[in-house]
């Protein structure tokens, strides 16, 4: 598995490292940074609307040519559409536990550190995926102007 962070420095890296690494690996995970520990989040973290256009061709190449991908932490409506690989729930990283993560991240959902936690904005209440995703990363809600992005309809 080859993981990577869509960040303002290396977005445009990604399609061509994926075709690069194509064959090497048996699965690809698209995610999105959550930093903390002093790190200014403005620098590295994209806006999310500014990344609909990146992640979809992405996810088209890799429909195209059969390769596995995962898309993590990223709300289906930043894509604009529903797919099972599209993995937007609150789950704790691996081998995390409540002593992994250091006092001042600390909260009351199991062993996710505060910059983890997600949120339900208004548009959301109405989204036909409401109950596969979470919402958004607190964080992103702060530098996103999700005035652009459209609740998922339910198909007729």
């Amino acid at each position: 598995t080859v993981s990577f962070m869509f960040m303002k420095q290396n977005y445009l890296q990604a399609l061509p490292l994926i075709k690069q690494l194509d064959g090497m690996f048996s699965r690809f995970v698209v995610g999105i940074p959550h930093l903390r520990n002093g790190v200014k989040f403005e620098k590295f973290a994209m806006p999310l609307e500014k990344l609909t256009k990146y992640l979809r061709i992405i996810d088209r190449h890799c429909a195209r040519n059969n390769i596995a991908v995962n898309f993590l932490d990223i709300p289906c409506c930043v894509f604009g559409y529903y797919k099972k690989y599209i993995e937007n729930k609150n789950y704790p990283p691996p081998l995390a536990s409540v002593r992994s993560v250091p006092l001042q991240y600390r909260t009351s959902k199991h062993s996710l550190p505060s910059y983890r936690l997600k949120k339900k904005i208004a548009m959301c209440k109405k989204c036909a995926v409401s109950r596969k995703c979470d919402g958004f990363l607190k964080d992103y809600i702060k530098i996103s102007d999700t005035t652009q992005l459209e609740q998922l309809k339910n198909k007729k």
